[in-house]
């Protein structure tokens, strides 16, 4: 699904191949899905993520693999389609860790989806700002605002 073709030869990143490893659980989880309500916000989030996630794979390098290493190697428009990206896979993050809270799936569902997300958002970070990961920290981990603060600086 996410893989480029350079030449003759099919190149996968690992965002590529984390984004192709999203795509089952997300379905099961919205197949699963038991609450009378939500299923459309995590429909539209995954569409989201997948829209926003195809597009900046198009103008990433293929070979980093450290926290934030690459992201100030990239222009001023990669870096501003990885935060979209990144943000919009937050997003989905959010919605499954609701489907959790709210016992919307069952729980060996809802696990391969949050496992699936944290696999995108870690092969994102090469391309995102410390900031953008705080995000993620405080908005999916549960880590303090006032120590993501810190962990920006």
């Amino acid at each position: 699904m996410a893989s480029r073709v350079h030449g003759a030869r099919r190149m996968e990143s690992d965002l590529s191949r984390a984004l192709d490893d999203l795509t089952l659980p997300m379905i099961a989880l919205e197949h699963a899905w038991t609450a009378s309500f939500g299923r459309e916000g995590l429909g539209y989030a995954f569409r989201d993520a997948i829209h926003h996630v195809c597009v900046v794979l198009a103008w990433l390098p293929d070979d980093v693999r450290a926290p934030h290493a690459g992201y100030d190697h990239l222009g001023e428009t990669a870096q501003a389609l990885a935060h979209e990206a990144h943000l919009a896979v937050v997003a989905l993050g959010l919605e499954v860790f609701r489907a959790g809270r709210d016992r919307a799936a069952p729980r060996g569902i809802v696990a391969a989806a949050k496992w699936a997300v944290d696999d995108v958002l870690d092969a994102l970070a090469p391309f995102v700002s410390r900031t953008d990961g705080t995000v993620r920290a405080a908005m999916l981990e549960g880590v303090p605002y006032e120590l993501t603060v810190e962990l920006a600086g």
